[in-house]
């Protein structure tokens, strides 16, 4: 039944079927969530900094901000720019009604309020569709065993200093049409992005009737550069609520999300939160599918350039060698050859490798190429030549670029050639990794670094100097610094098999992140950036690269895992491999691999051990000793 008709007469048989339905259709909708995907609280943080986003990859909002921010519109010109804030078109508040509960629902994305009215209860609803990934909806449902009236206190439409927006038509009842574009374009040949908002007008008053005990009303914002995308998007929304299948197609779509790979852990339920919380924002963050009419796609895309300023856009030059490693992740996991077409990452790796070679200079005496004046991932050290870190992905840079090459039948010679006269500091008397040229023992350093080196680069070096390096490094880390710091030590420490300082350092991370909502911020102290993203990542490879165990390498996945403090069982669920989808489970007494299922043209597969070698397919489970390190290698 649409929300739209609802004063439409009804037959009583009508009335009958239309009460059992609306009655039961919001609990058949979704999946109850079990406890360690239910964050609750009495109230909303006051700090807008402290509450929890909801998001679909291509829009979302901070609970309560009033703001939209949607992929790839920005307002600014160059280092200026930042996200335009867009107006959430309207807020719902329900005078006269208690609130009881706030509620985050990770495992289908919505966000709950509970209130207790005269006579009945109130449930508003906010999520950002999954599916039709311009929506963010609204959804008031009242329950009552008897006739009520829930007034509405609505907001419509504030303001924004980033957009300036206009009333435009449309013929569509009830629904409001806003168009405008930045103020402010990023350069000065790409003009200025345009934003259309399509948006329900709500009443101010919903009015459930005695004969039906439980009702749902639902409004929806449609916001896309495009004004048809944007038009059709609020359209299509309404067509599901006819149906009855809005709701139910955005659940159905995070249930998709947690079944292509997640981390789950059992024993520690305020850890089992946390780590679903942490992918449920960082999933949030990441669009279901391409838009052919909007291209910025991933986690949080940039404009066209957002960097804070000068110094990191000419000096932070080692993300685009993390671009380039991060590429040959995806082919280490596939093995797909095609991938390094030049029309796809192909190029990508030949350029980001022939850029590395404008910025080396020749070192006579050394006979090694250098790189001057660069800032490395420490931020407290800029303008400093050869950075460790910056030097050692230049030269993965250049060995991906030469097998390319070799893949694709071209000379690779030439980044041979400069890969293997890259300078990478090192000290031979202590036997580790200055971090630059010139860096002084004992010198403070903002975050993780050269201990990078070891993971994720897993550059060649011995046992020895690998963990000089750790040690070296550990003891100088400024309390100030951002939260993946301690994932990255948390890792390098399990390589080690030092339990304990490794536990020390995950625990670390429980200084960024904030209850109720597991938000996360990039320094401890709600300092920094809210709900930061890049220490999520830190915090999910600590589960999966270091208590997990994954290693990565050319011709192989290894497995060595270790189980956190506390766990009864860690389980890494859908880790994808050569076409593979494999579970990995492990308790304190046994580590259990299995494949649930292989893609098409997915290659065979075997477990190698010290010992043995196994076949693995879908439905053999094979199990181990806790503690055992095995390889998942091709079976050829």
């Amino acid at each position: 039944m649409d929300n739209r008709e609802a004063s439409r007469p009804l037959g009583l048989l009508s009335l009958i079927i239309a009460f059992i339905y609306i009655t039961n259709a919001n609990a058949a909708v979704c999946s109850e969530p079990s406890d360690d995907f239910l964050l609750t609280a009495p109230l909303l943080p006051e700090s807008l900094a402290l509450r929890p986003s909801i998001a679909n990859g291509h829009l979302g909002t901070v609970i309560g901000s009033g703001i939209v921010h949607v992929n790839g519109i920005y307002n600014g010109n160059g280092s200026q720019s930042k996200r335009a804030r867009i107006p959430t078109a309207f807020s719902v508040e329900i005078p006269g009604g208690k609130l009881i509960e706030v509620s985050l629902d990770l495992a289908n994305g919505i966000f709950s309020e509970y209130f207790s009215i005269s006579g009945g209860s109130v449930h508003l609803r906010t999520y950002a569709h999954r599916n039709i990934s311009t929506l963010i909806v609204r959804e008031v449902e009242v329950t009552s065993s008897s006739e009520v009236t829930v007034n509405l206190n609505v907001t419509e439409w504030g303001n924004s200093s980033d957009i300036q927006f206009t009333d435009g038509h449309t013929d569509l009842p009830g629904v409001k049409y806003k168009n405008g574009s930045i103020n402010i374009p990023e350069t000065e040949t790409s003009g200025k992005t345009p934003v259309h908002v399509y948006y329900d007008v709500l009443p101010p008053k919903l009015n459930l009737p005695a004969n039906i005990k439980s009702k749902t009303w639902t409004f929806l914002i449609s916001i896309h550069p495009s004004p048809i995308r944007a038009l059709s998007s609020y359209k299509m929304g309404v067509s599901l609520i006819n149906n009855s299948m809005l709701l139910k197609q955005h659940c159905s779509a995070w249930n998709d999300v947690w079944k292509s790979g997640r981390v789950s852990i059992q024993g520690d339920l305020d850890l089992a939160r946390t780590s679903n919380a942490a992918f449920f924002y960082l999933m949030s963050s990441l669009p279901m599918t391409e838009d052919p009419l909007w291209p910025y796609i991933g986690v949080s895309p940039t404009g066209i350039e957002v960097s804070p300023g000068a110094m990191e856009v000419v000096q932070e030059i080692h993300v685009s060698g993390d671009v380039s490693f991060a590429v040959m992740q995806l082919w280490k996991a596939t093995h797909d050859d095609s991938l390094l077409d030049l029309d796809r990452f192909g190029g990508l790796l030949i350029g980001i490798a022939d850029y590395w070679i404008t910025r080396m200079v020749f070192n006579v005496t050394k006979n090694q190429f250098e790189v001057h004046y660069v800032q490395a991932p420490d931020e407290y050290h800029s303008g400093i030549n050869n950075s460790a870190f910056t030097n050692a992905v230049a030269k993965v840079s250049l060995q991906n670029a030469a097998k390319v090459a070799k893949v694709l039948g071209m000379t690779s010679e030439l980044y041979t050639y400069y890969a293997e006269h890259m300078y990478i500091p090192y000290d031979e008397q202590l036997k580790y990794h200055p971090e630059f040229d010139g860096y002084k023992p004992g010198s403070t350093i903002k975050q993780a670094d050269v201990v990078l080196l070891g993971f994720p680069l897993m550059l060649n070096m011995s046992t020895e100097v690998r963990r000089n390096d750790l040690d070296m490094y550990s003891k100088v880390v400024s309390g100030e610094g951002p939260a993946m710091t301690w994932g990255m030590h948390t890792i390098s420490w399990l390589e080690f098999n030092e339990e304990e300082l490794a536990h020390q350092n995950f625990k670390k991370m429980q200084d960024h992140i904030y209850e109720p909502f597991k938000v996360w911020t990039e320094v401890s102290l709600a300092q920094g950036a809210p709900n930061f993203l890049t220490g999520i990542g830190g915090y999910l490879q600590s589960l999966i690269f270091g208590y997990g165990g994954l290693r990565l390498q050319e011709e192989s996945l290894v497995v060595d895992p270790t189980l956190p403090r506390n766990c009864t069982a860690l389980n890494l669920m859908d880790i994808d491999y050569l076409g593979n989808h494999i579970d990995i489970k492990v308790s304190s007494s046994l580590i259990t691999i299995s494949v649930q299922r292989v893609d098409p043209g997915g290659l065979h597969i075997q477990l190698k051990t010290a010992q043995h070698r196994y076949p693995l397919s879908i439905d053999k489970v094979i199990s181990l000793p806790y503690r055992s390190r095995a390889e998942i290698i091709p079976d050829l």
